[in-house]
């Protein structure tokens, strides 16, 4: 248990690090390295994926926390925009962990490995959106947090590479973006996380310590390690070459990708 602790502290460094650095979610980090462990571990391939996407969302709720405490300090949170999302986020959250059962492990490998590569090409290209309209209406915005909310859900991921193109492209200033991102991340983890422990609530062949779908050493390992090493992430944007790097990890996402796509 000791060396699967470490191994977790280890994965929780690399990611806080690099989600530190680069401004990218760490669950397409966590997600496919959780699902690599759990395999090489003999948990049953039934619950492998749910157990992954509702450690990794888990964990975002701690690192979302410390993300959230920064943005507000520095007034950078447009609150009205979160209070307006925050409902549909948290109930998109929730249906994401619902609508696993509709996918196959194989669709959801199409899915994951799509985003992936998507996210891969976004880095490469440095695309970002034009501003475009202004905020829609109530109705529209919330069936937008409901859609963003169950993706996330689904891919296990924060939604900060959905929301804050979303709000940019909404005439939100792209740092104010950033900042309500971080509490909507929040929303969706909580809310996901929710819904993967009351749906693997009692479900057989999970593994010990495990809290539905929520693997508590996973949990436990990545936090320990993963805020702090978020911090240090960055602090280095300042002293680290970030546009090669980025390249590299954009490299790495596409070959993420691919392996979900093809080779899983």
């Amino acid at each position: 248990m000791l060396n699967e602790w470490l191994l977790y502290g280890i994965v929780g460094a690399i990611a806080g690090f690099l989600a530190g650095m680069l401004g990218i979610g760490g669950g397409l980090i966590l997600v496919p390295t959780l699902i690599f462990i759990f395999s090489s571990l003999g948990f049953s391939s039934e619950i492998i994926t749910q157990l992954a996407l509702g450690s990794a969302l888990a964990t975002i709720a701690f690192t979302a926390g410390s993300a959230v405490y920064t943005h507000h300090k520095a007034k950078m949170i447009d609150w009205p925009i979160v209070l307006k999302l925050a409902p549909a986020l948290a109930l998109g959250a929730y249906l994401g962990s619902l609508l696993i059962y509709l996918f196959s492990k194989l669709y959801w490998n199409y899915l994951f490995g799509s985003f992936c590569i998507f996210m891969s090409l976004k880095m490469m290209v440095h695309w970002k959106p034009h501003p475009g309209r202004q905020l829609p209406t109530w109705p529209w915005l919330s069936a937008a947090g409901v859609l963003i909310g169950s993706i996330s859900s689904l891919l296990g991921i924060g939604g900060g590479t959905l929301i804050v193109p979303f709000l940019s492209w909404r005439q939100v200033p792209i740092k104010r973006a950033i900042g309500a991102s971080s509490a909507c991340g929040l929303l969706i983890s909580i809310g996901g996380s929710f819904g993967y422990l009351s749906t693997g609530w009692g479900t057989p062949n999970l593994p010990q310590f495990s809290l539905g779908f929520i693997y508590i050493p996973a949990l436990t390992g990545i936090v320990a390690t993963s805020i702090f090493f978020a911090h240090l992430g960055a602090k280095a944007t300042h002293s680290l070459p970030v546009i090669q790097i980025k390249r590299v990890f954009s490299i790495l996402l596409a070959l993420i990708g691919a392996k979900f796509l093809f080779f899983w």
